[in-house]
């Protein structure tokens, strides 16, 4: 047995004098940093550090500071200038509410007296029809020629006291245009069986209509181009101060209707 031992010379073995290895000495590390860290020369250095970097810091930030600042007075400063931009925006808004209020009564205040306007035009004349298509002659009677129209053609016995007063209407023409001639009956029924009696003029160039204000004209006139445009539109004329309009019953529910200034707008009829 111990020959077989011999016989392994590559065999290594621990010899048993080897040394144990030495631990670090980590509490004595720990002892010398906690001994500079309570050093007077450490806590001095430190301080200057500190002192130093207090300093620096003060020496930057003061001109950011001195910006701050100047930039809180300009936005009091926007503030205020923005405060008074509302009190007067008020104010403006106040007056045109008040102006308004004044616009639109003077608004109602002038429809108020346009339709006076209107209603005296049109009480003026309801007595009154246009005659047109007789020839003038110089130093002529318009009442005579009224007399003798509807006596002679029209079959209508009229005298003196039945008629108020007759004229040319509007400025005599130097190019011999003919001027309609205005009578003005002395009662109203007298006009009415005037205006009726016209159909015996049918075939001659005499007309007879009503004497009606310029703003019922202009209803007529955009009626009348309806006639001419509107395929639902047949006819329309002016009775008794008003515009009529016929129209075809397929294309409206009534195919008879008329209208007072106040129903019939420019909607109606554009």
């Amino acid at each position: 047995m111990d020959k077989m031992e011999q016989n392994h010379p590559n065999e290594e073995t621990e010899p048993d004098n080897a040394p144990e290895p030495k631990e670090e000495p980590e509490q004595d590390e720990n002892d010398a940093v906690n001994q500079l860290m309570d050093s007077k020369r450490f806590k001095a250095f430190m301080k200057a550090i500190t002192i130093d970097l207090r300093a620096t810091l003060e020496q930057n930030i003061a001109p950011l500071k001195h910006k701050i600042d100047q930039q809180e007075i300009e936005i009091e400063k926007l503030n205020g200038e923005i405060h008074d931009l509302n009190c007067e925006n008020d104010a403006l808004k106040e007056t045109q509410d008040n102006l308004q209020r004044q616009l639109n009564n003077k608004t109602e205040t002038i429809e108020l007296c346009q339709m006076s306007i209107f209603e005296l035009q049109a009480e003026s004349r309801q007595n009154s029809v246009v005659i047109s298509g007789i020839p003038e002659t110089k130093d002529e009677n318009t009442t005579e020629i009224v007399k003798k129209l509807a006596n002679e053609k029209m079959k209508l016995p009229l005298t003196d006291d039945d008629l108020d007063r007759t004229y040319r209407f509007g400025k005599y023409a130097k190019d011999g245009k003919t001027r309609p001639i205005i009578a003005k009956f002395t009662h109203h029924n007298l006009r009415t069986k005037f205006i009726l009696e016209r159909k015996k003029l049918k075939g001659t160039k005499i007309g007879v209509q009503e004497m009606v204000t310029p703003y019922t004209q202009t209803l007529l006139t955009r009626a009348q181009d309806l006639v001419k445009h509107a395929v639902w539109v047949k006819s329309a004329w002016i009775w008794n101060g008003k515009v009529h309009v016929y129209v075809h019953p397929e294309n409206q529910e009534t195919g008879y209707y008329k209208t007072e200034r106040s129903s019939w707008s420019e909607q109606n009829i554009s």
